[in-house]
């Protein structure tokens, strides 16, 4: 059997979740320095010193970027940053294209 039902956008999916617009972000936490919260979205800001930890992609916050360094002495690991890349403009960057090749292709 398919569950082929339409859901109505107004009232199924908009109240399957919500935002919390009242959140704050808790001081003292890694991400309380380099993000901002606005009516329930929190959004990256973008680092101005090299000494600080970079920014994600725009879209990506960077501690969900490098979350598959968990995973690194179990695979072969390679974490590529391409220096002001957005998320979807990455998609045609140069640097993008040579790194998912480098990836793909074994050298010798």
């Amino acid at each position: 059997c398919i569950n082929n039902k339409r859901l109505d956008c107004t009232s199924d999916l908009d109240c399957r979740y919500t935002l919390d617009t009242e959140a704050v972000l808790a001081p003292g936490m890694a991400c309380s320095t380099r993000c901002t919260i606005k009516n329930g979205i929190i959004w990256e800001e973008p680092s101005n010193s090299p000494e600080e930890l970079p920014s994600g992609d725009g879209t990506v916050p960077i501690v969900s970027l490098r979350r598959s360094r968990e995973w690194a002495d179990r695979l072969d690991y390679r974490e590529v940053n391409i220096d002001k890349a957005g998320h979807r403009e990455m998609l045609a960057d140069k640097r993008f294209h040579q790194a998912v090749l480098e990836a793909l292709v074994p050298t010798e």
